[in-house]
């Protein structure tokens, strides 16, 4: 079962990361990771025009090694950029941003599943947030 998660950065993993609050976070990936036999894809999302790729370099150092390859891409500035995490050899680069055009979380969100998920193939989609305003339109 393919799963995707897109996960608010700001005031989420933010949380996760610098409160050092991780524990519960990657027990319930490992565990979705399980039901979805490990095809999981996890795309970072922030309505921020800010570059991200340092503090989710440093995340994905904190996380447990086999959950590293699970993040995959940064959409950033509501939807305006995806940049994809690639991996290889148990290290990991950011590719060239690549242009969206959105303005919110939920373009974000749209326009970057036409060129993640493009056949349709996933059975379930997560969203992760702490801000009912700005993450529950995802």
């Amino acid at each position: 079962m393919k799963t995707i998660i897109y996960i608010d950065f700001n005031n989420t993993i933010e949380d996760i990361y610098l409160k050092r609050r991780g524990y519960k976070y990657f027990n319930a990936i490992s565990r979705l990771a399980n039901l979805c036999q490990d095809n999981l894809e996890i795309y970072v999302i922030t309505k921020a025009n800010v570059s991200l790729e340092e503090d989710v370099s440093n995340f994905l150092f904190m996380c447990p090694d086999y959950q590293r390859t699970f993040y995959k891409g940064i959409i950033k500035n509501g939807g305006a950029e995806l940049t994809f995490i690639e991996h290889k050899d148990g290290k990991f680069t950011f590719s060239k941003p690549m242009n969206l055009g959105g303005k919110t979380k939920l373009d974000g969100v749209e326009l970057s599943r036409k060129i993640i998920d493009k056949d349709n193939s996933a059975s379930l989609y997560l969203f992760i947030g702490d801000d009912k305003d700005d993450d529950l339109p995802m």
